[in-house]
């Protein structure tokens, strides 16, 4: 039922209110008295209180839905006041695994720093011992063999070889040595001329200068151009030999010289002479100079 239903009409006033009695009453006291209660005992009284009995009920289910909730909204608050909690827990529980983790690192870094110092230590125990074996076994220097000549030297205050225990160094100049001549075996050229010394020693000696060819020396030779000219230096046998071009500064001249240097094919060595031969029955266009350096006896 709703509590609108306890709304009172008009039909119901009409019904049972004074209006509704006659206009000259002729009950008893009681009776003509109960038309003017009639209304309010009979309409108002049970709509009133029906209203007040459903809005009871109302406040009733408001109550503890009010109490529902306020219990709901406290479990709530523990809900996250556990789950905070448990997050501090946990934030606790990584931060100990953390530390365990560092504290077992360092003490892994600390065993292998141990094992390390042992092996060193057994090295060096081991190598005393062979000391001690070696001196047990008469493998070792005495006092009265330090500092003696041809043997282990010692050193002196200043920090250097004591003077009296280098090995004798006195220069036998016999024969041969007398003239100053010191055998291959003893480090020296066993030839008393630069010429013997470079041929004992199978060394060159070194020669350079430049040699010009001009456009103007080029002869026919069978089906090549070839040209002959003095160099004071060459050999006809040499240990080595050498040659290239010396280029101009200036560009355009210096490509015509790469040009004209690609002809030719070799070059020669004579005795004071070099003899250049081109590729073909083409002669270079201008002037070279070339560089020769090489070995001679």
């Amino acid at each position: 039922m709703a509590i609108r239903d306890f709304k009172i009409t008009p039909e119901q006033i009409a019904e049972k209110g004074v209006i509704a009695a006659p206009d000259t009453l002729t009950g008893t006291p009681n009776e003509n008295k109960s038309v003017f209660d009639r209304l309010a005992s009979e309409i108002i009284v049970p709509s009133v209180n029906g209203a007040i009995e459903m809005l009871g009920d109302v406040e009733d289910d408001t109550l503890e839905w009010a109490g529902d909730e306020a219990e709901r909204k406290a479990n709530e608050l523990q809900r996250q006041q556990n789950e905070q909690e448990r997050i501090t827990a946990e934030q606790a529980r990584q931060a100990a695994e953390a530390l365990r983790q560092n504290t077992f690192a360092a003490e892994v870094a600390q065993a292998q720093e141990a094992a390390e110092t042992a092996e060193a230590e057994a090295d060096r125990a081991k190598a005393e011992a062979d000391r001690a074996a070696a001196i047990v076994g008469g493998d070792y220097l005495s006092r009265d063999e330090l500092g003696q000549p041809d043997g282990v030297a010692g050193l002196g205050p200043d920090g250097k070889v004591p003077e009296e225990q280098l090995p004798d160094m006195t220069v036998d100049l016999s024969g041969d040595k007398a003239a100053g001549i010191l055998p291959l075996a003893k480090g020296g050229t066993a030839a008393g001329t630069a010429q013997g010394a470079r041929t004992n020693l199978e060394v060159a000696k070194p020669v350079r200068t430049t040699a010009s060819f001009p456009t103007s020396g080029w002869a026919l030779s069978g089906s090549v151009y070839t040209q002959t000219v003095s160099c004071s230096v060459a050999k006809a046998t040499m240990k080595y030999a050498n040659i290239g071009p010396q280029y101009s500064t200036d560009a355009s001249a210096r490509k015509l010289e790469q040009e004209a240097y690609a002809l030719i094919a070799y070059v020669d060595t004579a005795d004071g002479q070099l003899v250049a031969t081109c590729w073909g029955n083409e002669k270079p266009a201008v002037n070279l100079t070339l560089i020769f350096e090489g070995g001679v006896d």
